[in-house]
């Protein structure tokens, strides 16, 4: 069975991630804020994620786009990660129910995620964790199961590329 792992992190910048599989699947956001919600997937399966929003009122989905990697998009069939971005418009309580299915065969989906997200304002004291970085790094590479070298190789890729994002 394939180990869908979730993490949730509140980035200062105000940007909450919730990547691949939740533990956590309950969270806090304040007006206005984005955040996104990246599940593994595999189009060529003809699966695909589907979100669904209890409360537009309170939660509107942005943008959803598939992302794969170098290594993957060179593999037939490899899989890759669907990014779905929310915004949260008011206080209140809403969930986001997202399915992985084949819409075309009207049976019950492969696989749902549910998540609650309570919009209110944020606590001036939980808005930002200070962190030692060299530790975090050491952290995240043994949560990763890779070494140090690797992952700092990764995080230098990552702002390479966020760099060039930002100057198109």
């Amino acid at each position: 069975m394939k180990n869908i792992m979730l993490t949730l992190s509140l980035l200062c910048a105000g940007t909450v991630v919730i990547a691949e599989d939740a533990q956590q699947e309950t969270m806090q956001v304040t007006p206005g804020q984005e955040f996104e919600i990246t599940l593994d997937s595999n189009p060529s399966t003809g699966y695909g994620w589907r979100a669904k929003i209890s409360d537009d009122s309170l939660l509107q989905e942005l943008d959803k786009t598939y992302k794969t990697t170098v290594q993957a998009a060179q593999t037939p069939g490899a899989g890759g990660k669907d990014v779905f971005t929310f915004k949260a418009l008011k206080n209140g309580t809403a969930s986001i129910t997202i399915s992985y299915s084949r819409p075309w065969e009207g049976v019950e989906p492969a696989k749902v995620r549910e998540y609650t997200i309570t919009i209110g304002d944020a606590k001036e004291e939980k808005s930002c964790v200070n962190v030692d970085a060299a530790a975090y790094d050491t952290e995240l590479a043994k949560a990763l199961k890779i070494d140090e070298k690797k992952l700092k190789s990764a995080k230098k890729t990552a702002q390479r590329n966020m760099s060039k994002k930002t100057k198109k």
